[in-house]
Parts: structure tokens; sequence; C-alpha cells
């Protein structure tokens, strides 16, 4: 088929049809790059969110910690000091 010798109405069908081809092109690579990019933003975000969980965790088995040796200084009796002294072990393999 000769381009020269088809009608205007044809060359503008044939145009519009390529330019049609392709703008969906481009819309199908534009998804696939939005789709990987909120992938890699949702892992960055899961990860940001699971390091902040952790390191609440520490914090709050530290502050047990230095509560339970803070009671087992102000302990008189030694049956409490057995309780304290466990009390500190444990906080400690927490932390």
């Amino acid at each position: 088929m000769n381009f020269n010798k088809m009608t205007v109405r044809s060359k503008l069908t044939v145009a519009f049809g390529l330019l049609v081809l392709l703008v969906l092109l481009v819309f199908g690579l534009a998804l696939q790059s939005l789709s990987s990019t909120n992938e890699y933003f949702k892992t960055y975000v899961d990860g940001i969110a699971a390091r902040a969980a952790l390191a609440e965790q520490v914090r709050s088995a530290v502050g047990r910690r230095a509560n339970a040796e803070y009671e087992l200084v102000l302990v008189t009796k030694p049956d409490d000091f057995e309780e304290e002294k466990a009390a500190v072990t444990q906080a400690q393999g927490d932390v």
C-alpha cells in the first residue's frame, strides 16, 4: 500500500490510530513505573515502621531494667531482694 496514493481521510485515520497506540504504550509504561515506585515506597515505609517498633521495644526494656535496678537498691528485706534480683535479671535478658 503506497502512502502517497491514500486519501486524506485514510492518512488521518492511520495517523490517529498510530497516535492512539503511542499514547497507550506511554500509559502502560507509566503505569508500570508507578507500580514499581509504589512498591519501593511501601517497602521503605514498612522498614521504617519495623525499625521504629524495635527501637520502642528496646527503649521500654531499658526503662524496665532501670526501674528494677532502682527497686533493687531500695530493698531492705532479703526475700524482697531475691525477687528484685530476679526482676533485674529478667529485664537484663529482655534488653
